[in-house]
């Protein structure tokens, strides 16, 4: 019971860092937002359970800040991890969080001029345009 605790308090933890991160990105400070999403993530890796959207969301969000601040070999790996993250989950209920992970690494390739932005490209269309199953009646 103690360690569900602590894990709660981690992922809330975690969860006002990230935060402190998005207001920092959303009035472009990249580099005052990386500090909060490297400091949030490896709370996020350490936190059990299957929260790799999670991951996958932070990783991208860290990849977004350094590729704004012109670091793209570092932002890359980090763009490649959160792809590989998602592609072993099923798609949940925020499938355009999805496709943004994928819409930015694409950019991110085009601008180091490497290939494959164009498949992450169709792959995030395909995403957005999934029909929804209908529900259960």
């Amino acid at each position: 019971m103690a360690q569900e605790s602590t894990s709660l308090d981690n992922k809330s933890k975690a969860a006002i860092i990230e935060s402190l991160g998005l207001v920092y990105l959303n009035e472009s400070k990249y580099p005052e937002a990386e500090v909060f999403f490297k400091e949030a993530l490896p709370i996020v890796e350490e936190s059990p359970g299957p929260d790799g959207q999670y991951l996958a969301g932070d990783l991208a969000n860290l990849a977004y800040v350094i590729a704004q601040m012109h670091r793209y070999s570092d932002a890359e790996p980090l763009y490649r991890r959160s792809v590989r993250i998602l592609e072993r989950m099923e798609l949940s209920s925020t499938p355009a969080a999805y496709a943004k992970v994928f819409t930015g690494y694409a950019d991110l390739l085009r601008k180091m001029k490497k290939p494959g932005a164009e498949e992450l490209e169709a792959r995030a269309d395909a995403i957005l345009h999934r029909p929804n199953p209908s529900p259960a009646r």
